[in-house]
C-alpha cells in the first residue's frame, strides 16, 4: 500500500519501503477517484496488519479511527475545520 502519509515511531529511517510494525499512523486523502479504495479496501489491509491509527481525510471532515479489538473506532472528527489529536500524539490539523 501507498498511503498518503505515514507515521512512524522511529525518526531517521531511510528509504520508502516501511514493514507494518514501523507504522503507527497511516492517512488517507479522498478523492472521487480514490474514495471506494480509502474508505474500505485500505481501511480493511490496514485493520489486518494491524496498523495502531488510521485517518481519514475527506473535503469536508478528517476522522481519526484507532485500532481496537481488531477493528478501527472512530476517537476524533474535526469539527469547524480543525482536527484536535491527542493520540497517538497531541496535534492540532488545519483542514
Amino acid at each position: 500500500m501507498i498511503p498518503d502519509l505515514v507515521v512512524t515511531d522511529e525518526p531517521g529511517l531511510k528509504g520508502v519501503s516501511l514493514s507494518e510494525k514501523q507504522v503507527v499512523l497511516v492517512v488517507e486523502i479522498v478523492s472521487p477517484s480514490t474514495k471506494v479504495k480509502d474508505r474500505i479496501l485500505k481501511r480493511a489491509i490496514y485493520t489486518e496488519a494491524l496498523i495502531p491509527f488510521y485517518l481519514l481525510v475527506e473535503p469536508a471532515v478528517a476522522t481519526l479511527f484507532a485500532l481496537e479489538g481488531g477493528e478501527y473506532e472512530p476517537i476524533a472528527k474535526s469539527e469547524n475545520g480543525q482536527l484536535r489529536l491527542t493520540r497517538p500524539f497531541e496535534a492540532t490539523l488545519r483542514l
